[in-house]
């Protein structure tokens, strides 16, 4: 198991570095995307361009020296054309699923990592 990045210090990491937030805002639209995250952010943002078919996401999971560690978040913006589209969770994340996007909406899941996989604390689907 991965360790946890947080140490509980004010605004700093285990490695007395400041908390940092990552935003990947310049994700193209393809069938199957890979995302990562950086070693020093405590939490991610990924932004994925307009969904024109289905979607499946797999996501890192690291291993006790590089990124992710326990308690790390992400949050993936996502968001459909014309038609309605299904995204697939797929591997990194436990348990996989799917989330069904209504046409021309867009939507938010939040996970949060648990040191080997990303488990879902929330999603949304919105104007």
């Amino acid at each position: 198991m991965n360790s946890f990045r947080l140490s509980g210090a004010k605004n700093a990491d285990s490695t007395g570095r400041a908390y940092e937030v990552d935003v990947q805002d310049a994700i193209a639209y393809a069938a199957s995307v890979a995302l990562k995250t950086k070693l020093f952010a405590a939490k991610t943002i990924f932004r994925i361009a307009q969904a024109t078919g289905a979607l499946s996401i797999t996501i890192g999971v690291g291993d006790s020296t590089t990124p992710p560690m326990s308690g790390d978040e992400a949050e993936i913006w996502l968001s459909s054309d014309g038609t309605g589209r299904v995204v697939t969770f797929s591997t990194g994340f436990a348990p996989t699923g799917t989330l069904t996007m209504v046409a021309s909406k867009k939507a938010v899941a939040n996970f949060v990592f648990d040191g080997a996989a990303w488990i879902e604390k929330s999603r949304a689907i919105g104007a």
